[in-house]
């Protein structure tokens, strides 16, 4: 194995970790406090989008199934605490910039490519 792939996995493995890390803080965080007081703070920092509905899922208590075509990596940065249908609404703000929509079907939200991105324009997107 060269040095430039073993750096490329060990910073992966990092970033693995850190997002690993903050998915059990907020798991933690969820068991800790009473429903109806909890609060979250998500940091995320170029984590896997996957590893972002994971925590929201945690967070709300929502089912996802989440289409294979949806992969981006986030940002979240949120500096005051949010309850979490606050934080599921700023989840839903993320998927619509990546070009994601999460469409109820049942008790399941389904995360899938948003098939109208391509036609509105860059500055008159839909409001979900």
């Amino acid at each position: 194995m060269s040095d430039s792939t073993s750096i490329g996995s060990a910073t992966a493995l990092r970033r693995r970790m850190a997002v690993a890390l903050a998915v059990l803080a907020l798991s933690a965080l969820a068991l800790a406090q009473q429903p109806s007081t909890q609060r979250i703070t998500p940091n995320f920092k170029d984590a896997d989008i996957t590893q972002i509905i994971e925590a929201v899922s945690m967070a709300t208590g929502k089912n996802f199934i989440v289409d294979p075509r949806v992969r981006a990596q986030v940002t979240m940065l949120s500096s005051t605490p949010m309850t979490p249908d606050q934080f599921y609404q700023a989840f839903l703000a993320i998927l619509q910039v990546h070009g994601f929509v999460a469409v109820p079907a049942g008790n399941i939200i389904k995360i899938v490519p948003d098939a109208n991105m391509r036609q509105y324009p860059a500055n008159d997107l839909p409001i979900t």
